[in-house]
């Protein structure tokens, strides 16, 4: 549509301020009885530009009218379906400064959730005795940011957890804080998903 419209003012451009000064000078300098021939083929073809013109101002109108037309439908194509909705717990795995961070989500959905987040070092032995911290935010809505320290599982080596609400359905990014034994540095994850 546009690119029709940009061709169009062009047209109405060239020949507005182009060949109508032309025509007009042509016929200026003729009398009343005779048209000159370099007058009569200005004439001619100011009459096809203005014929082009009005051919893609058709064409314009079609295209609105074809985007008015199938704008609900491209609306209802991006709309998430059935299929495309979580179905389960999520689990995510991402490597960061050479430790692997999972992040575990059940049963990521509206309500009480369990976050387990397993930490792996270079060597990919579980981290024991790490701090670590999730902070959840919500992306679909402006719902600031939650933080909590999660603790660790004496039974699992390397395995933190903790029970958190999520407000709402939606898409929702969960940002993981591992500060490792004997370190000053944090290590950042960041993981996002939808719950149901």
């Amino acid at each position: 549509k546009i690119e029709f419209f940009l061709l169009m003012a062009t047209i109405s451009a060239y020949h507005a301020f182009f060949l109508r000064p032309r025509l007009a000078y042509a016929l200026v300098e003729t009398d009343e009885q005779t048209i000159s021939s370099h007058a009569h083929i200005l004439g001619k073809s100011l009459e096809r530009w203005l014929r082009l013109e009005g051919m893609l101002g058709t064409f314009v109108l079609l295209c609105v009218a074809l985007l008015a037309a199938f704008a609900g439908s491209l609306t209802a194509s991006t709309s998430p379906t059935a299929s495309s909705r979580p179905t389960g717990p999520v689990s995510q795995t991402k490597t960061v400064d050479g430790y692997t961070i999972t992040l575990k989500v059940t049963p990521a959905t509206f309500g009480t959730n369990k976050f387990i987040v397993l930490v792996k070092n270079a060597q990919g032995q579980p981290e024991t005795g790490a701090a670590v911290s999730i902070s959840t935010t919500m992306l679909d809505m402006d719902m600031g940011t939650e933080t909590t320290q999660i603790q660790a599982d004496p039974n699992q080596p390397g395995e933190y957890s903790q029970q958190e609400d999520l407000n709402m359905g939606g898409r929702w990014e969960v940002g993981v804080r591992v500060l490792p034994a004997n370190s000053k540095t944090f290590v950042k994850a960041i993981f996002d998903f939808s719950a149901s």
